[in-house]
């Protein structure tokens, strides 16, 4: 009796053992579920965010449609949204300027940052130089402030938020003379950072050059000892020269240079990066993997290339032409309703020291046909822009003093002539 008992008690024990152990583990199942689940939504919330704060680094107010000087609708996310217009008090649109190399750039921005209203109201101002060395900054700065219902005034302590992004203004904010794939993630993404989220909308701009004077120009600007090997072109990460493409240097090596390099050696580098500049910066080179896809051939490459940089210029709210510089400054001020009180010059976009070497290229047939064949791309790009940029004129009635916009302009000895 004793012993069946003890049997009962233990058998009654091991029961309620095994239920507790049982009510345990489906408690830690549930558990786990719940958590799993919560996991999940946590993870696609996160996925979700990381997409918006992408869509911001892009230009997550970007517009996407083309008001004019498009056929058809481009899927770039550069253009303005259908019916509206660049805005300078509104707080709200940024110009981002492109600036290639040897284009006359500089001498371009150094204008627009004269802009005045047509009421006659500064749209920028140069600030004091005791703020410049409070600041640290070096260089010769314009603040052009955007005008917000919270901001009239643009403060005279910190460097204010900005309707133009330029190396004028902000500083090389993106890298040295950075790509247009480079500008488009990181333009939105510094302004974020530094004055934080709210809507904004990017419109492009920029000035192109005749191909062989371009590249002339970089050429002697290369050959007295300057670079740009810490240009960025496809993220921060990536430099120029560095795992895409390798540098023409004699020893790749920290400050490298080219200096005292002669036009035939320049010439000679396949992996130039003055070759077909203007088209490399404005097109969008993710669509050909930042130039890292070795299975894509050299031609459909290049096509690519030249297809997107044609529709990312179609798409810029406005760009000029060096060699109309006086109209491209007039049509800046039709466009955007500005007056420029120091407005471009033609006859100083070709320099001096320039203009032998390229009378030199010029008589030589040979020669000059070859570094057309190494622009090819630039001057399909180019004779595009001409097209372009006539329709904009005649859109905005501005006439042509000079000659007439047509095959006249692809001489270089047209252009020599009219820049002396």
């Amino acid at each position: 009796m004793k012993y069946s008992s003890l049997v009962v008690r233990g058998s009654m024990r091991t029961r309620s053992r095994i239920i507790c152990l049982s009510s345990l583990l489906v408690f830690i199942l549930l558990v786990g579920t719940l958590y799993l689940s919560s996991l999940n939504k946590s993870t696609t919330w996160i996925t979700r965010q990381s997409n918006s704060l992408q869509s911001t680094r892009i230009g997550e107010w970007m517009p996407t449609a083309l008001p004019h000087h498009s056929k058809q609708g481009s899927n770039t996310g550069l253009e303005q949204l259908p019916g509206t217009t660049f805005d300078l008090k509104s707080g709200r649109h940024v110009l981002v300027y492109i600036h290639i190399q040897k284009t006359g750039g500089s001498h371009f921005i150094k204008s627009i940052v004269t802009a005045k209203t047509t009421g006659g109201e500064p749209l920028c101002y140069k600030p004091t130089q005791d703020i410049k060395k409070r600041l640290k900054k070096k260089r010769d700065i314009s603040f052009c402030p955007i005008s917000t219902p919270t901001q009239s005034e643009p403060p005279h302590d910190h460097v204010p938020e900005m309707w133009i992004v330029s190396e004028k203004t902000y500083g090389w904010v993106c890298g040295l003379h950075a790509f247009y794939t480079e500008m488009k993630t990181c333009v939105g993404r510094y302004l974020k950072h530094v004055y934080g989220p709210r809507e904004r909308q990017f419109y492009y701009t920029t000035i192109i050059r005749h191909p062989v004077v371009r590249y002339v120009s970089e050429f002697l600007h290369v050959q007295r000892g300057a670079t740009w090997m810490y240009t960025h072109i496809c993220g921060r990460n990536v430099k120029l020269g560095e795992k895409i493409k390798q540098p023409c240097y004699d020893g790749y090596y920290e400050g490298a240079m080219w200096k005292n390099v002669t036009l035939e050696k320049f010439m000679a580098c396949s992996d130039n990066w003055a070759s077909n500049r203007q088209t490399l910066m404005l097109a969008d080179l993710e669509d050909v993997d930042c130039l890292s896809n070795k299975r894509m051939s050299k031609k459909e490459t290049e096509k690519r290339l030249l297809e997107s940089a044609k529709k990312n210029l179609e798409s810029f709210e406005f760009f000029g032409i060096s060699e109309y510089m006086v109209e491209s400054g007039k049509l800046f001020s039709d466009h955007f309703s500005v007056k420029l009180s120091d407005p471009p010059q033609q006859k100083k976009v070709l320099h001096l020291h320039t203009g032998p070497l390229l009378y030199k290229i010029w008589k030589d047939t040979g020669l000059y046909n070859e570094i057309q064949r190494i622009n090819r791309l630039d001057m399909q790009l180019y004779h595009f822009a001409l097209d372009l940029f006539e329709q904009r004129l005649k859109k905005m009635n501005i006439t042509i003093n000079r000659t007439k916009l047509d095959m006249d302009i692809y001489s270089l000895q047209d252009i020599i002539s009219r820049a002396y």
